[in-house]
């Protein structure tokens, strides 16, 4: 998996547990951000606090990332990724990316 450090690494590498720069094992927190009827509907995995990646419930799917402080979707929708950065809270939202990403 390619990550904040543009490596293509195995998942292996990333999660391990032996304090290398590589690995987010210690930081790593996965959340699922339910719509407004409780339906799960997004799986975040963040490490750093404001670095990761969004998938679709369930899937491999990729729907977005976060990364700079902000979410970025695959398909640009301003309501849906406000939501999501409000989902994700204030780590999240540290340098929210500009309308349309």
């Amino acid at each position: 998996m390619r990550g904040y450090d543009e490596q293509d690494l195995h998942a292996e590498a990333r999660l391990a547990d032996d304090n290398s720069e590589e690995s987010v094992r210690g930081s790593l927190e996965i959340r699922s951000i339910a719509d407004e009827d409780g339906t799960p509907r997004y799986d975040a995995f963040t490490y750093f606090g404001d670095a990761g990646a969004l998938f679709l419930t369930g899937t491999t799917e990729e729907a977005g990332w976060v990364g700079q402080g902000g979410v970025v979707l695959a398909t640009p929708d301003d309501a849906l990724r406000i939501a999501l950065d409000v989902a994700l809270g204030p780590r999240a939202r540290m340098a929210t990316p500009p309308a349309g990403s």
